[in-house]
């Protein structure tokens, strides 16, 4: 759970990514250009990101016993208590901002994970 909003983030940023390089493959048709998506770029723009760095600061440290201050602690303890559904909200938020389509391919992964779990 803690990776899928991180590589949500990540795979939505490379397809905006594609999709700009789509735009402008039709823009340069008659030159040739063709520029390559970058995708180290997109990868750092998304590590940029809060809702990606936080998590992982701190799956890293609950590991290792670190202890927050309790002021801190106790401000996090709310939060944490409702961590899946906050996750549920910006997820639905951050898709809101993309342009969401459906086809064969989509339908069929969707359908072939649910049959796989």
């Amino acid at each position: 759970m803690i990776l899928l909003l991180p590589v949500t983030l990540l795979l939505l940023g490379l397809d905006a990514s594609r999709a700009g390089q789509a735009t402008a493959e039709t823009h340069n048709a008659t030159k040739g250009d063709t520029p390559p998506v970058n995708v180290g770029g997109t990868v750092i723009t998304s590590l940029k990101m809060p809702i990606v760095w936080l998590p992982t600061i701190g799956f890293v440290l609950v590991p290792f016993g670190v202890e927050l201050p309790k002021i801190v602690d106790q401000s996090l303890l709310l939060l944490g208590h409702s961590s899946s559904g906050v996750a549920l909200f910006a997820s639905g938020i951050i898709l809101a901002g993309y342009k969401v389509t459906f086809g064969v391919p989509v339908l069929s992964l969707v359908f072939i994970k649910n049959v796989a779990q």
